[in-house]
């Protein structure tokens, strides 16, 4: 697998284009830090390649859940614990939705509140006029 940088990336872009189906993939750097693959594609495997792709992100997607699970230590909870905690946040947004959470009262014109996405406890405050 070859590495190049952004840089001679920018300056040499017709060689690796020509390359690129021999090397098969090209990692693509910035200050010596991968950010990008390039993969030799043609149109009989362009559905597979971005299968793989997909299903490759997917899986790290995954384990870095797995692996955040195991540092907080919830990587114990049991399915009754983990629907028990969902049945009691569908329960607050109905009654939220249902208004029976309250209202905020802004002490200054010119200013309201919003409820912030994922989360019916918090709130966004912006000023309208």
């Amino acid at each position: 697998m070859k590495f190049i940088s952004v840089r001679d990336l920018r300056g040499k872009s017709a060689e690796v284009w020509k390359n690129l189906p021999t090397e098969r993939e090209v990692v693509v750097t910035s200050n010596g830090r991968p950010i990008a693959i390039l993969s030799a594609v043609n149109e009989s495997n362009l559905e597979e390649s971005l299968s793989a792709f997909r299903q490759a992100r997917a899986v790290e997607a995954v384990m870095g859940l797995q692996r955040r699970s195991v540092e907080r230590r919830t990587d114990g909870i049991t399915m009754e614990e983990i629907d028990t905690e969902i049945k009691a946040v569908r329960e607050k947004r109905q009654r939220w939705d249902k208004g029976e959470c309250g209202r905020i009262a802004l002490p200054c014109k010119g200013l309201k509140a919003f409820r912030t996405v994922g989360d019916p406890a918090k709130f966004a405050i912006l000023r309208t006029g």
